[in-house]
């Protein structure tokens, strides 16, 4: 009887055994096959390449700029009125169309705002009266369509002294430009303080020379303030793209994180751009 049981058991064991090698060489070989073939069929071939996908830029520069106490001193906003204040926005030198700004005048108050139209004129209604510009807002997500990638040209005045606006007699307002800015090209790299630290960037068009400044901390994610490595009247100057720091200072520190600022100078001297400021982030470090 025990026989016949054990018999039985290993028949049954067998059997169970058998069946799932069966279930797993189905689904490996047919399964498989089967839908390794429906793909096969659903794939089409081209010839043509696709694109890289590009990642889109936004605006760089500051969306606001004020001059004085401004923000200290703002009441509201000024109504429109018979009057006109005009002005002209460009991008590289192109109008720029879409972009929605309004300006701060008289110390106190904002204009209403205005979109640049195809020519990259606007225009803000005022009412008669005597005015002067304070600094200007951008609409940051016009700014971030119309102007992707640019920053502020420096040469770009965000103020401006006094003029009256009457009938037949529009008010001149702020021209203002935007350019690309110098792209730097070391970024999160690691030096030894005895040896020499290079950075570097891309030429810029219309740059005569180049006017370099330091930003030290202690803290790689650490705001950047203005602990600066030369005085602003001793920056150095070159007419290269790439420089050993070591060259111009000894001050650099072990354990301290630096950002650097490159700002492209013309052939009269003023400044044609500059580079982006990060100010929660760093170029290199010194170990």
């Amino acid at each position: 009887m025990l026989k016949k049981f054990i018999n039985g058991l290993l028949f049954g064991t067998g059997f169970a055994v058998a069946f799932i090698v069966v279930v797993v060489v189905y689904f490996k070989f047919f399964f498989e096959s089967t839908m390794n073939s429906t793909f096969e069929k659903n794939e089409s071939v081209t010839s043509d390449v696709p694109t890289v996908s590009k990642i889109s830029n936004n605006f760089l520069g500051s969306t606001a700029m004020y001059a004085g106490g401004f923000l200290n001193n703002k009441s509201g906003v000024l109504s429109t009125g018979s009057g006109k204040i005009t002005g002209l926005v460009k991008s590289n030198g192109i109008p720029a169309k879409g972009l929605r700004l309004r300006l701060a005048l008289n110390g106190k108050v904002m204009s209403q705002w205005a979109t640049t139209n195809s020519s990259g004129e606007y225009e803000i209604s005022v009412p008669y009266g005597e005015y002067k510009i304070d600094g200007y807002e951008l609409d940051s997500k016009s700014a971030n369509k119309v102007l992707s990638g640019l920053i502020g040209s420096p040469m770009s005045p965000y103020s401006s002294g006094l003029f009256t606006v009457a009938k037949g007699k529009q008010g001149n307002g702020i021209n203002f430009s935007f350019v690309d800015p110098i792209i730097k090209t070391t970024s999160l790299i690691s030096y030894n303080l005895n040896d020499p630290v290079m950075i570097s960037w891309k030429p810029y068009l219309g740059a005569v020379n180049y006017k370099i400044q330091v930003y030290e901390k202690s803290s790689p994610h650490g705001f950047l303030g203005n602990n600066t490595l030369f005085s602003w009247s001793e920056r150095p100057q070159t007419s290269e793209t790439s420089v050993d720091l070591k060259v111009y200072t000894q001050n650099l520190k072990s354990g301290y994180y630096y950002s650097y600022e490159i700002r492209a100078m013309g052939e009269n001297g003023q400044q044609v751009s500059e580079s982006v400021r990060g100010h929660q982030s760093y170029d290199f470090e010194v170990k």
